[in-house]
């Protein structure tokens, strides 16, 4: 009965800190510090945030690079906001080298993880690409599929 009670106790302060790091003031810089812990610890949400305060230089100095980092690691995760993310990166050249290849990639990846907007971002960037650059691209997803 202990374990089931302490369990109980460790998943409520895990749920309130995710939650702390979701705020909507995310240029508050203890939220900044909550989001780091969180997200070196694993949490593809607090990761994909994290991103996100790099991205809008919310707390943080605006870093594209920190951005992409932070992101790459919540999409590895199947977070699907953060591969679609990605897939915008990709194909606007924002913190990376723009790739039609991998922005499909990613937009493919967050379409299968339920984000339907990504879909239509994928048909955007398919349509620049030539038919060697989609069959790259869904053989990419195919093996991170394969791999996660």
């Amino acid at each position: 009965m202990n374990r089931f009670l302490l369990g109980i106790l460790m998943l409520v302060m895990f749920i309130h800190n995710a939650e702390a790091c979701i705020d909507v003031n995310i240029q508050d810089t203890r939220n900044f510090s909550n989001c780091q812990k969180l997200a070196e610890q694993g949490d593809s949400v607090s990761q994909y945030q994290l991103g996100l305060m790099y991205q809008m230089g919310k707390g943080v100095s605006q870093d594209y690079h920190k951005t992409f980092h932070w992101w790459s690691m919540a999409a590895d995760q199947g977070n699907a906001t953060a591969q679609h993310r990605l897939g915008y990166m990709y194909i606007q050249g924002y913190g990376v080298a723009q790739d039609y290849v991998m922005s499909h990639l990613w937009f493919n990846l967050a379409t299968l993880n339920g984000d339907r907007s990504a879909a239509e971002n994928r048909e955007i960037v398919a349509a620049r690409m030539n038919r060697s650059q989609i069959k790259q691209a869904l053989s990419l997803a195919n093996k991170w599929i394969a791999q996660h």
